[in-house]
């Protein structure tokens, strides 16, 4: 009597007639019979005696598991062929077999798919060893710290233009020269004001002292000497305008030159000479080089991830400057659904008004595509709960592209045989 083992595939559509070939092609010694009415495929091999049973089983475990159709151990059955190859009736009887299996009482493992208290051998990572150091990126700019548009403050004509484009300029340097001829001679008018001022204060208070030498012997009335004291106190109040009209002359006088307010370099005159200019016209437009920021326009379902990631830096044209962030806004752009990160440069920076991309390093890393597992319409990964499996839902996966598990780097991942499993089913974890 010859031991015949045989292996059943339950789900027909994932393994085909040209699987079966491939594996009669690896043994010449596989017999592959036909599809049975209930919609099995049984793979059968005979050997003298168990040694070729581990070895069989072994090559059908590997070659399948990856597949929801992991065949199931390998079920004997006997015939009488002695010591000449397997002929087509005793085949076709063990096919028979298969079929009364179909339509009648059968062992149980052949009759059904796994349920959910049978185990399952597995194989299982950390996923810190399954997870890829994947960039995130963003688009992004070199912004300056400053940007100002320099305006006239005051009415007047432009007697000279001391800087040009492209210029550099430190704090206090003058760009313009306006024509301050009648702002000097309303300075000159508004100090003349205030000497005549006092003058006047001076007469008033020789007035009022002899007023009051007189009011002690009652030479002169009261309301007299009322009135020579208000005219003391006006007086002093028309010295103290006087005195901010000459600061407003002043400050006049200094608005006719224009000067840089910080370090910086001209991107932009509008200022020509003879020309008449009015408060709040632009002149010059000026730009801040030193401590430049990257803004950067980061998804809002990101945010978290740059925050916690590594290595962040701005690319352009294949070079790299190293960055820290600096600030992130709170406000979500309604048309883009991003938030405006501003990073800092650690070391040099480059170009103001540069474009290029701010990129990062995912702290956690992301899954490879061909990891993730759908089960329904989710897409996720089993992850081990003691010796159980547990479906792990991805949010925002996408079949074909890379994820981001969203669980801690020492969770233990079902690697091989995960697509046989379900939700919550017995695992037998075997070595790698």
């Amino acid at each position: 009597m010859e031991v015949l083992f045989g292996c059943e595939f339950n789900r027909l559509r994932h393994v085909t007639l040209s699987d079966c070939r491939a594996l009669r092609a690896r043994n010449d010694e596989v017999k592959v019979f036909t599809q049975t009415p209930c919609g099995r495929r049984i793979i059968a091999a005979p050997h003298q005696g168990l040694s070729g049973l581990n070895s069989l089983r072994t090559w059908l475990m590997h070659s399948s598991q990856d597949r929801d159709d992991m065949p199931h151990p390998l079920y004997p059955f006997f015939a009488n062929s002695g010591n000449s190859p397997v002929r087509t009736p005793i085949i076709r009887s063990i096919a028979t077999s298969a079929l009364l299996a179909c339509s009648t009482v059968s062992v149980p493992s052949m009759a059904r798919d796994a349920a959910a208290d049978d185990v399952v051998v597995v194989r299982v990572q950390p996923l810190h060893q399954i997870v890829t150091a994947q960039r995130q990126f963003a688009p992004a700019t070199v912004e300056a710290a400053n940007r100002a548009t320099v305006a006239a403050r005051v009415s007047a004509n432009i007697d000279s233009v001391e800087v040009e484009v492209g210029q550099r300029l430190k704090k206090g340097e003058v760009l313009a020269q306006l024509d301050s001829r009648d702002y000097v001679l309303a300075l000159q008018l508004t100090k003349a004001q205030l000497e005549s001022t006092e003058a006047q204060i001076a007469q008033a208070n020789l007035r009022l002292k002899r007023a009051l030498e007189l009011s002690g012997n009652q030479y002169i009335s009261a309301d007299d000497l009322l009135a020579r004291e208000t005219d003391v106190v006006v007086l002093t109040a028309n010295r103290a305008s006087n005195n901010v009209t000459i600061r407003i002359a002043e400050n006049d006088v200094a608005k006719t030159k224009i000067i840089a307010p910080f370090d910086s370099v001209v991107v932009a005159r509008m200022a020509q000479v003879g020309s008449y200019v009015t408060p709040a016209a632009p002149m010059f437009e000026l730009v801040q080089l030193d401590a430049p920021e990257v803004e950067a326009r980061v998804a809002s379902d990101l945010i978290e991830n740059i925050e916690s990631g590594q290595s962040v830096r701005f690319e352009r044209n294949g070079k790299f400057w190293p960055l820290k962030i600096l600030r992130v806004s709170p406000v979500v752009q309604t048309d883009t659904g991003s938030q405006l990160v501003r990073l800092g440069f650690t070391l040099a920076a480059t170009a103001v008004g540069s474009s290029g991309r701010v990129s990062w390093q995912d702290s956690g890393g992301l899954l490879p595509a061909d990891m993730l597992v759908q089960r329904g319409k989710a897409l996720g990964v089993f992850v081990v709960e003691g010796d159980r499996a547990r479906f792990h839902v991805i949010e925002n996966a996408q079949e074909g592209r890379p994820a981001s598990a969203g669980l801690p780097l020492d969770t233990r991942i079902v690697t091989l045989g995960r697509f046989k499993i379900q939700d919550g089913q017995r695992l037998n974890i075997v070595a790698n």
